[in-house]
C-alpha cells in the first residue's frame, strides 16, 4: 500500500527581492526584470496592507526577515496573522500574539511528549 505524506508549510521569498541590490555587472534585461519584480512585490504588500503609511509598512515587512520553516504546522496561520499585525504596525497586538503562540508550542510539546517520559522516582 502507498502512502503519502502530506507536508503543509509555506515559503515566502519576497523579502529577498526588496532587499536585493542591483549590481553594476547585470545585464539591461536583468536589471529591468529585476526592478519590475521589486515594483509587483512592493504593490502587492501594499494591496495587502493598505497604503496608508505604507513605507512603514514596508518597512516593517524587511525587518521580520524570512518566514522561517515550521515544524509544527498547526500554527502556520497564528504566525501569519502576528506577522500581519506587525507589519500593519499593531506592535502591541503582534507581541501578545507571539507569546500567546509560544506558549502554545510549548504546551502542545509538553502534552505529546510527557508519555515518553516517566516520573522520577
Amino acid at each position: 500500500m502507498k502512502r503519502y505524506r502530506v507536508l503543509s508549510f509555506d515559503f515566502d521569498a519576497r523579502i529577498h527581492t526588496l532587499t536585493l541590490a542591483i549590481q553594476e555587472e547585470w545585464e539591461e534585461g536583468i536589471k529591468e526584470q529585476h526592478q519590475q519584480a521589486k515594483h509587483s512585490v512592493e504593490g502587492g504588500l501594499v494591496y495587502a496592507y493598505g497604503v496608508q503609511a505604507k513605507d512603514a509598512k514596508l518597512q516593517n515587512f524587511i525587518e521580520l526577515g524570512d518566514k522561517p520553516f515550521s515544524i509544527l504546522a498547526f500554527h502556520n496561520p497564528f504566525f501569519e496573522q502576528l506577522r500581519t499585525a506587525f507589519v500593519m504596525g499593531a506592535y502591541y497586538p503582534a507581541l501578545t500574539a507571539v507569546c500567546s503562540l509560544g506558549e502554545r508550542i510549548l504546551n502542545y510539546l509538553v502534552l505529546v511528549l510527557s508519555p515518553s517520559y516517566s516520573p522520577l522516582a
